[in-house]
Formats: structure tokens, C-alpha cells, sequence
């Protein structure tokens, strides 16, 4: 093999003593052996740090770099800062990766000519259950606008009579992406410090300039659904932090994107977010549940946006909510998602 085969495997580490052997481990008995692994302590407080140092004793390819905590977005920026492969494979360290994983992207790469491949993943539950989850597009090859079109924009947001809320992960982790692009545009990771979903910025600032992107349903990362996240627990600040992430998604995609194309898009994407808030709060102890929700459904932005969103287009449940968002329905919107709370349980 070349030095153009080279792929650089980029682990942002903290506090995952538990989980980072079995992470590890699968990245160090992949099929694919010309890798360099790049493990960043970011600052971990429990054993993680010294497991890496373990690792690195066992197997020369990795790499441990350990840091002050900045945060999952800033930990990949030191590995890309670091890293001299070809391609470029971002895993979170309490995750795992199939073992033909990334023989598969780089022979689906090589077969399309491709600069960037997206598989699809598996979430596994608390318990271990795991539930694949595959892509939307099997063995499809986009260029040019079509990357636009088909992968960043359903990462944004969907349609509004589509079923979700968007079509395509905007996670980083089931790709790998040409260090090449990387290189040229200087392309990195905000702080999710400061806009959260930091992976939907990087996919904006990369895939303007991808010139040929391949799609795989093959189910290859595992993904640890952590049943205490942040979308699940009310935090008063989330939706604020939410319409900030939408301004910079609509900055950035400004710059090359028609608004015919996005808008519509991110607002699906934002009446989403309002809607797992509201959710979150009821679901919540909090006392004043009805002034909370109705908060979100007077606040500014989002009037604005329901002013003119063809909701009565989504899905029933969707539309049903954007209706009583619109009309601050808050009683209604309390009991439909202790509704939606019992029929998923069932």
C-alpha cells in the first residue's frame, strides 16, 4: 500500500473508562491495518487517560495526546491538527466500529473514486440491544450540487411532508472524510461550548466542497444511545441555544445555498428542536409546566416562522403540534406528549 492510503482514525477521549477498551479494540483489530490512531485525552478525570497510555504500549500506530478539557469539537481539532493520513475517521470513545468497517468505506472510495462514504449505524441501548439503522441511499454516488441536494440539506432538515424531521445523520462518526479538503479549506470544528451540534457546522463548511460523495446502508458503527441526553432532560437554556444554531446554519449556508433551498429546511429542523423542548419539559418536575411551553410557543422566532411553515403539510403528529404551537394551545401541548410519552413506552 501507498501513503495515499493512510487513514487517520481520531478519538476525542473523556471520562469513558467503561466503555474505551471495547472502542479501542475495534479500531485496533480492523481488517484495514494501515491506520494511524489518534487518541486525545481531553482532560479526563477518571482512568481514561492512562488506558490510552495502555494502548499505546500495545500498538505503534496510536498516537495519545493529552490536553486541557475544551470539549468534544475542539479534542477533534488537535487530532486533525496532528493527523498526516489521506482520510480521516472521527469515533466517539464510548462507541465501536464493525471490524470490515473501514475496509469497506475505503473499497467503496476506491471503487467510486469518491472523496467522502457514509455508511449507515447501529444504536445500541443500555442493555446492549442493538437496532440498525440503515442509510436512506444504498450504493448511491452524488456530485457536484447533488451533494448539496441529496446529503447536507436533508442533514439540515426535511421537507415538511416528510416523515422526520430530517433524512440523513448529521453526525460525523459513520464517514470517512478526505483529509485533502481538509487541508485546502481549513476545515474545523466549532466548540459545541458555543453552538451546539457542532458535526451540522462541520458538514456545512466540508461537504461545499466535496466533489463526489458515496453512500452505503451497511450498518458499521455502533452507536451508544445514552438514555439521560440532553434531548431528554429539560434544560432551560437548550432552545435558546437552538435558535443560536440556527442563525449560524443560516449564515453559513448563505454563502452558497439559495434561501428557496434551506429555509424551509431549517425550519423544520428548528420547530423540531421547540418540540423535543416542550417534551422535555413535560416531562420534567418543574412546577410551572404551561407557562414553560408557552415560552417557546411566544417566542419571536418561532411566531415568525408560523406565520408562513406550511405545517398543515407534515405528518399528523407534527402537524397537530405546529398547530397548537401556532395558536398557544400550552394545556393541549401538555397532553399530547404525556400521550406520545405513553405510546412510545407501549
Amino acid at each position: 500500500m501507498s501513503m495515499k492510503d493512510l487513514v487517520s482514525v481520531i478519538v476525542p477521549v473523556y471520562n469513558v473508562e467503561q466503555y474505551l477498551d471495547k472502542c479501542i479494540d475495534s479500531i485496533v483489530h480492523q481488517s484495514y491495518k494501515k491506520l494511524e490512531i489518534i487518541l486525545i485525552d481531553d482532560g479526563s478525570k477518571d482512568s481514561s487517560g492512562q488506558l490510552c497510555e495502555k494502548w499505546k504500549q500495545m500498538d505503534n500506530r496510536i498516537k495519545v495526546i493529552h490536553k486541557q478539557n475544551e470539549g468534544l469539537g475542539f479534542a477533534r481539532n488537535t487530532g486533525i491538527d496532528a493527523a498526516i493520513g489521506d482520510y480521516v475517521l472521527y469515533i466517539d470513545s464510548d462507541d465501536y466500529i464493525d471490524v470490515n468497517m473501514i475496509d469497506i468505506l475505503i473499497k467503496k472510495s476506491k471503487e467510486t473514486n469518491s472523496d467522502t462514504v457514509y455508511c449507515g449505524l447501529t444504536r445500541v441501548s443500555a442493555d446492549e440491544t442493538e437496532t440498525p439503522v440503515s442509510l436512506v441511499y444504498d450504493n448511491k454516488l452524488f456530485t457536484g450540487r447533488e451533494i448539496i441536494t441529496n446529503i447536507l440539506l436533508e442533514m439540515v432538515g426535511s421537507k415538511p411532508q416528510d416523515k422526520e424531521d430530517t433524512n440523513f445523520f448529521m453526525s460525523v462518526w459513520h464517514a470517512i472524510y478526505s483529509m485533502d479538503i481538509i487541508r485546502k479549506h481549513n476545515i474545523r470544528f466549532p466548540s459545541e461550548r458555543q453552538v451546539m451540534c457542532e458535526d451540522i457546522m462541520y458538514h456545512i463548511n466540508y461537504l461545499r466542497y466535496a466533489e463526489r460523495v458515496s453512500c452505503i446502508k451497511d450498518c458499521l458503527y455502533y452507536y451508544r444511545v445514552n438514555p439521560k441526553s440532553l434531548s431528554q432532560i429539560y434544560d432551560a437554556k437548550r432552545f435558546e441555544r437552538q435558535k443560536v444554531l440556527s442563525r449560524a446554519i443560516i449564515d453559513a449556508l448563505d454563502e452558497f445555498v439559495d434561501p428557496t433551498d434551506y429555509l424551509i429546511r431549517e425550519q423544520r429542523r428548528l420547530l423540531g428542536g421547540a418540540r423535543m423542548q416542550i417534551q422535555a419539559i413535560a416531562a420534567s418536575k418543574e412546577q410551572n409546566k404551561i407557562e414553560l411551553i408557552d415560552r417557546i410557543c411566544s417566542d419571536e422566532y418561532i411566531e415568525e416562522i408560523l406565520k408562513y411553515y406550511p405545517y398543515k403539510k407534515n405528518p399528523i403528529k407534527h402537524k397537530v403540534f405546529n398547530y397548537c404551537m401556532k395558536n398557544r394551545k400550552n394545556l393541549m401541548l401538555l397532553v399530547l406528549c404525556k400521550l406520545f410519552a405513553i405510546i412510545r413506552q407501549n
